[in-house]
């Protein structure tokens, strides 16, 4: 089991690494061509090709495991799958509530900004787990959909610059789509800070007081 959820792992940061190259190529599509872009063009296309057949074989080797085998063998009262599913939760939140002030009035923190994206997402897929029926976690997922959906073209633009950037001294057309994509980067993340001002503004209803609300009624009832 532990074998099969490592090669799961491996597959998933893989596919998000080729989604991330073809994040920068499919901005570079947007400026006019020349040597210097179409270089990296060039190196992308070829990273992602190595890291395309290593995705592939990774997907066989799982796609050749029988996986309601592994899940057989696990034995787990739903006791236990509640205080785990919770003790997931809570940690989701913590990271949450620790990151989300820090981003909001800083945006040059970009590791708490990329961790404060995946805490959304994962917290989100968990929700999903939970009884369509339970409106409170069907308006949380939509939150955390809005949040999460804001961060990530952020975190694109971060990643294309920081890729750019790492180019043995960008030349001048090179530097203008950094440029530019700075720019833009600087415009969504305003949206952001106006997203959370507007709907996550910090009042009886706002963001982080309605997750630690959904905390504490998840903790003092049953998954």
């Amino acid at each position: 089991m532990s074998t099969y959820i490592l090669s799961c792992k491996e597959l998933f940061k893989i596919n998000s690494e080729i989604r991330d190259l073809d994040i920068i190529y499919e901005k570079l599509q947007k400026y006019p061509p020349n040597d210097s872009t179409n270089k990296i063009i060039d190196s992308l296309k070829e990273t992602r090709v190595t890291k395309m057949e290593y995705a592939k074989n990774i997907a066989l080797t799982l796609n050749n495991t029988d996986a309601s085998k592994l899940l057989d063998e696990i034995k787990v009262t739903q006791k236990e799958l509640e205080k785990r599913y919770n003790k997931i939760v809570a940690n989701l939140i913590s990271n949450i509530e620790t990151n989300f002030p820090i981003v909001i009035t800083d945006s040059t923190k970009i590791e708490e900004l990329h961790d404060l994206r995946k805490a959304c997402k994962k917290l989100r897929y968990m929700l999903e787990l939970l009884p369509i029926e339970n409106k409170n976690a069907l308006e949380m997922r939509k939150t955390l959909q809005k949040t999460q959906d804001i961060l990530g073209t952020i975190h694109d633009y971060d990643f294309t610059i920081n890729y750019l950037e790492l180019n043995e001294q960008p030349s001048n057309e090179v530097r203008e789509i950094i440029n530019n994509e700075m720019q833009e980067r600087k415009s969504n993340y305003e949206r952001f800070v106006k997203f959370c001002t507007r709907r996550l503004r910090m009042s009886p209803d706002s963001f982080l007081i309605r997750i630690r609300s959904f905390k504490s009624s998840l903790e003092s009832s049953s998954v």
